[in-house]
């Protein structure tokens, strides 16, 4: 009588399990359509050490949906993976959105010679255009990445020298 409940226990956990760990990642349908929402081009050039701010504190805009926008050089090391322009209503979300399907950390609104000479043709701006004054209609800039902090190896400790050979007066007692 308990293994039928017992059993039903078990495939109902499987099935509530498979059910969670499928919604933890973004579906690549979901990605598809929030890059749709957008239009983005890959970052297919060299990475380098994109430049940073050395300012105390940087113009950050945090969103509900995750993905911080940047409107200053962030304080950190990252990586370009693409520059993105979004139009009409929900700006904000569709390039959240956008950047979450590529990966990306934040959002930078900024211009800085490093990236024209890379080749990266974005003119970071935002704008209220249109009849609805105030709300955002156009976002168009950068997706990053942070880049990992890798440990520096500690160099192997220096080899200590042989013992000096015992002398001839050493070993006449």
């Amino acid at each position: 009588m308990r293994i039928i409940p017992l059993a039903m226990l078990v495939t109902l956990l499987l099935g509530v399990g498979v059910c969670f760990s499928t919604e933890a990642a973004m579906s690549p349908n979901k990605k598809q359509k929030a890059l749709e929402k957008v239009r983005y081009l890959e970052f297919n050039g060299k990475q380098q050490d994109w430049p940073v701010t050395q300012k105390a504190t940087t113009e950050v805009q945090g969103t509900r949906y995750g993905t911080p926008i940047y409107y200053d050089l962030p304080g950190k090391l990252y990586e370009i993976l693409g520059t993105f322009q979004a139009t009409g209503d929900n700006v904000i979300k569709r390039a959240a959105e956008a950047a979450q399907a590529v990966g990306a950390d934040a959002i930078l609104v900024v211009a800085d010679k490093a990236f024209t000479d890379a080749g990266l043709s974005v003119n970071p701006q935002s704008s209220t255009r249109g009849s609805n004054a105030g709300k955002l209609k156009l976002l168009e800039g950068i997706f990053i990445r942070w880049k990992r902090q890798s440990a520096t190896p500690t160099p192997p400790p220096a080899p200590t020298p042989p013992p000096a050979p015992a002398s001839s007066a050493d070993t006449a007692h």
